[in-house]
């Protein structure tokens, strides 16, 4: 059976497609992405091929080429991008996966949408939370199958997206200052579980949105330190870096340069939170609706883990590269 999985380029998503393989399932797994031949990419699929299982890489940069890359799947799983400029919009594209895939006939759509991918600045009078919330509803509205999981931070043994950032300002000893904020409550999801929840969603034909999260809150501050500790630093070591108050020249260069980058991207949704007290996530839990519940504990996770400074997976994506991509 083929597993076809939009923007399935960044860590989050490939993690994922690592567990949903595993299972024996799926023999075949069409990667449809706005840049889909990345160095980790053709890792992915190296990493897949030794286990006997075919990956084809399908880029896509427009609606049409979107409707071929999905076109007579059974089985859809969609991620949240993890690119912040140069790309099309984050919720246009949610909302046109969900209409393509009613238009040529997918049965099972599962919309995995974390909220550390999430585009966290606007540009006029309405939110990013308010175009978030208004972009899944029309997805819903697009599927009746739609099965949308709003995802809290992801956490793992594979690099993730914004702990995988955290831990390598831990060995720096230096990272942006909401990432070291003590307001914010967030409740990440351990990768496991993640696939997990997207099985139920495949398996169980659960339509509508939910959330999924783990099952222990942390501030950001009490994650940074989870990570310090597992990377054999002294929690409370990595520093707030220091920057001048109200649109710093560094700021201004980088929107005119590359946009809105990643760390800043990120930096911003954790201050959006920590200011705010929103929820990061939206929906009834999941595991609720499932009658199940998350299975890996945070703080038993990193109690256990142990980062050394030259592991590989530190090198990429390099600081550099989370101004436009994190590969």
């Amino acid at each position: 059976m083929e597993l076809v999985v939009v923007n399935g380029a960044n860590n989050i998503a490939k993690s994922v497609i690592r567990g949903l393989t595993a299972s024996g399932k799926y023999s075949k797994v069409r990667l449809v992405d706005f840049r889909p031949y990345k160095k980790s990419v053709y890792a992915l699929q190296r990493e897949l091929r030794a286990s006997g299982i075919e990956l084809s890489k399908h880029q896509t940069s427009n609606v049409g080429s979107l409707e071929i890359g999905i076109e007579g799947a059974e089985e859809v799983v969609y991620f949240t991008h993890d690119y912040t400029s140069m790309t099309s919009d984050k919720n246009n594209t949610l909302v046109a996966t969900a209409q393509l895939a009613k238009k040529v006939g997918v049965r099972k759509l599962v919309a995995v949408c974390p909220v550390e991918l999430d585009l966290a600045t606007s540009d006029d009078e309405q939110s990013w939370i308010e175009k978030r919330k208004e972009a899944e509803q029309k997805a819903l509205s697009a599927h009746s199958g739609l099965s949308l999981l709003s995802t809290d931070l992801v956490f793992g043994s594979e690099p993730s997206h914004l702990v995988h950032y955290m831990t390598q300002c831990a060995f720096a000893g230096k990272i942006q200052a909401p990432f070291l904020a003590d307001k914010g409550s967030f409740k990440p999801v351990a990768q496991a579980d993640l696939t997990r929840a997207v099985t139920l969603g495949l398996e169980k034909g659960i339509s509508g949105q939910f959330a999924v999260q783990g099952a222990e809150e942390v501030t950001p501050a009490a994650l940074m330190k989870l990570v310090e500790t597992a990377c054999g630093k002294e929690a409370g070591s990595t520093k707030a870096r220091k920057q001048l108050p109200v649109l710093p020249l560094g700021r201004i260069l980088e929107d005119l340069l590359v946009g809105t980058a990643i760390d800043t991207n990120m930096a911003e949704m954790l201050d959006h939170f920590a200011t705010t007290q929103e929820e990061p996530v939206t929906g009834p839990s999941l595991w609720e609706a499932a009658g199940s519940a998350p299975e890996v504990s945070l703080r038993e996770f990193y109690a256990g883990l142990r980062v050394d400074e030259s592991d590989e997976q530190l090198v990429m994506p390099t600081f550099g590269s989370y101004k436009t991509y994190t590969d």
